[in-house]
């Protein structure tokens, strides 16, 4: 009885020292990590097309263009009631 016990008890003892080991590793690279930046842009009554970096010719958004080329585009949104 009291054999299992202690092998119980080293094996929790062993998985507590591996986690701390690898938390103590992980947390210098999560740490040097820069933060994320996250932009949501909502716009009312605007059309898909109606952005440069969506392919319009007229209408000129260089900002938006470069926001769009240096980042994620999501440009497909569902609300599942109006939004207006």
């Amino acid at each position: 009885m009291e054999n299992r016990l202690l092998t119980r008890l080293s094996k929790v003892l062993q998985i507590a020292a591996s986690v701390l080991l690898l938390m103590g590793v992980t947390s210098p690279i999560v740490a040097a990590s820069p933060p994320t930046n996250v932009v949501i842009i909502l716009a009312d009554d605007l059309g898909y097309g109606e952005l440069g970096c969506q392919g319009h010719p007229d209408f000129k958004t260089p900002h938006l263009d470069r926001m769009a080329a240096e980042g994620a585009r999501l440009t497909s949104f569902y609300t599942p009631m109006p939004w207006c």
